[in-house]
């Protein structure tokens, strides 16, 4: 039950019995397998889940039933970084590898959020200029996507406004503010009034390389967030696209 030439996990099992149930498993959970064969892990297993990691580290791994680690399997996995599940229970062996592939997901969207800009389009509310300018404070509503600080903005002609300094509401200094969330922002470049002007849209700026490792995390957006991703890109014109 070899295809080396698909990208997918490896399955190890005690007999050609087990090695069927667990196909029907990866079936199920719609998981792809780069084979599944029966007897020891072996060092040529490890090997090979670990190109299968080259091209997607969530399907780099061994999934091992009820067989036994050769000693150079487990120096081949510790020097390549690769995960094995191993258990005499062949629903754990899946379910432990799920549980690691939604912390793993999990933890590379978290990494990813911390690195980039997030797609947002605000509106200026009137009457809520507080401060003119250095700092410009002034209130916003999120119409759509989410706004952090240090987001830079851009009005809708693509033009750069400034950076978001901070946003806060009453109980304090937010990180997050949410679609039809509204709160104070500071900025020290523009000047209310003049930069823009009250109820006029603004968005985040996004750059191409920003754009692109967006999209290619699947699940760090939702679809209404794409959508508005690209209406950014737009915007913002050649400079992005």
């Amino acid at each position: 039950m070899q295809s080396d030439t698909l990208v997918g996990v490896v399955v190890k099992a005690d007999t050609l019995g087990s090695a069927e149930a667990f196909m029907r498993l990866l079936s199920n959970a719609q998981i792809p397998a780069r084979s599944i064969d029966v007897g020891p892990v072996g060092k040529k297993d490890v090997i090979s889940a670990r190109a299968a990691a080259m091209q997607n580290k969530y399907l780099g791994v061994v999934l091992a039933f009820s067989v036994p680690l050769l000693p150079e399997a487990l120096e081949e996995a510790r020097r390549g970084s690769v995960k094995i599940f191993q258990s005499e229970v062949i629903y754990r062996v899946l379910e432990d590898y799920l549980s690691w592939l939604k912390e793993e997901k999990e933890r590379d969207q978290s990494a990813v959020l911390s690195e980039l800009a997030l797609p947002a389009k605000i509106i200026a509310l009137p009457n809520c200029f507080f401060r003119l300018c250095k700092p410009a404070i002034f209130g916003v509503e999120v119409v759509a996507g989410r706004l952090r600080p240090g987001a830079r903005l851009m009005n809708s002609s693509g033009e750069m406004i400034g950076v978001v300094k901070a946003i806060q509401d009453k109980k304090g200094s937010l990180q997050l503010l949410s679609e039809k969330e509204q709160a104070a922002i500071s900025m020290d470049e523009p000047y209310c009034g003049k930069t823009f002007k009250a109820g006029e849209q603004l968005y985040v700026y996004i750059s191409k390389p920003q754009a692109e490792r967006l999209k290619g995390s699947p699940g760090l957006l939702t679809e209404k967030e794409l959508v508005l991703l690209d209406e950014i890109q737009r915007v913002a014109g050649a400079s992005v696209i």
